[in-house]
């Protein structure tokens, strides 16, 4: 019987994307949309890289404000 080997090789991007939001970093991430902040400022407040915040956004179902 041939078992087919899976490669374990991760991209770094995508792992960092992955990382879990507390239900806390979401409510701000909330929070801080609503009130308009842009979207590069929302990244540096909650430590996070600015793509991260835009996949979460979106799975969240919200408009950034990109200035």
């Amino acid at each position: 019987m041939r078992t087919d080997s899976i490669s374990a090789t991760t991209n770094t991007a995508s792992v960092e994307l992955q990382t879990i939001w507390t239900k806390q970093q979401v409510t701000q991430l909330k929070t801080l949309v609503q009130q308009g902040m842009p979207s590069d400022q929302i990244a540096m407040r909650l430590k996070r890289p600015l793509s991260a915040i835009k996949l979460e956004a979106a799975a969240l179902g919200l408009n950034l404000n990109s200035k």
